[in-house]
């Protein structure tokens, strides 16, 4: 396991050291708390590491509240096991996202508690990893493109139906916003209607006029639901099922001006 370690000062680094057994220390990951108000030192990191220990007994709420963002924006199927250090739990605001495994623990550090600890985040790691993954791969396998977006509406997953709709890589939207889709061809007012119902809490159902990446249009038709947080009733997540309907409606189109062309064709008949 690559760990993550944020820590105050560098004064704590040796006393970290003290707690891993000689084989693990390649594994460790040092950062100062400071560095966490830099998003791109905190996405790499996090991207690098397979869990963290993060030590806020000292810091500043500011710094990580960033890193709760950042975790956020990691794989929806990815779960990410963190530890925090500090005095008061209470106070603490921890609810970013379901799928991070958070647990804390009071200092002074103790060898075998941490250890304890540790034990068990990667054991409920595998456990829920293994039920992700079955999750993740039956989004995968469903023929319509689904995406997966934190609550400020910032793509964190897409399926390949996804990538073979709009034509982006799972790399070119995952950390970006669905408004990468955005065509002029669609009222302003009917994205405004569509955000209001979703952060109410409310599906959304609906068709945009949205742009692939090579730039052609198609009518997009969505179902947008929010997910909540099972204990605080809040948004986690939004996910949205998109369907290409541009040959249907076209047909419909089609089929419409036939029956108005028969209609007035028998009209004519009729005189």
């Amino acid at each position: 396991m690559k760990l993550l370690i944020i820590i105050t000062d560098n004064k704590q680094k040796n006393d970290y050291k003290a707690l891993f057994p000689n084989e693990m220390l390649y594994t460790l990951q040092f950062y100062i708390a400071t560095d966490l108000e830099r998003s791109e030192v905190i996405h790499q990191c996090i991207s690098e590491s397979d869990a963290a220990i993060v030590d806020v007994s000292t810091s500043e709420e500011s710094q990580w509240h960033m890193f709760f963002e950042s975790i956020v924006t990691r794989d929806y199927f990815a779960p990410y096991p963190v530890l925090f250090v500090l005095k008061d739990v209470e106070n603490f605001d921890y609810n970013c996202t379901q799928h991070a495994m958070i647990d804390f623990i009071k200092p002074p550090l103790m060898q075998k508690e941490l250890e304890l600890k540790l034990r068990l985040f990667n054991q409920n790691r595998n456990t829920l990893q293994q039920c992700l993954d079955l999750n993740s791969t039956a989004l995968q396998a469903v023929a319509n493109a689904v995406a997966i977006t934190n609550p400020n509406g910032k793509i964190i997953w897409v399926n390949h139906a996804f990538t073979k709709l709009t034509g982006y890589e799972k790399e070119e939207v995952i950390g970006n916003f669905p408004r990468i889709l955005k065509s002029d061809k669609q009222n302003s007012m009917e994205y405004e209607r569509l955000w209001k119902t979703i952060k109410n809490g409310e599906v959304w159902q609906g068709e945009l006029i949205n742009r692939r990446k090579n730039g052609t249009e198609y009518i997009d038709e969505m179902t947008i639901t929010p997910l909540l947080h099972d204990d605080s009733n809040t948004i986690s997540h939004f996910v949205a099922i998109k369907k290409d309907i541009t040959a249907r409606k076209m047909h419909e189109k089609q089929y419409n001006a036939d029956i108005e062309l028969a209609k007035a064709g028998a009209k004519g008949r009729l005189k």
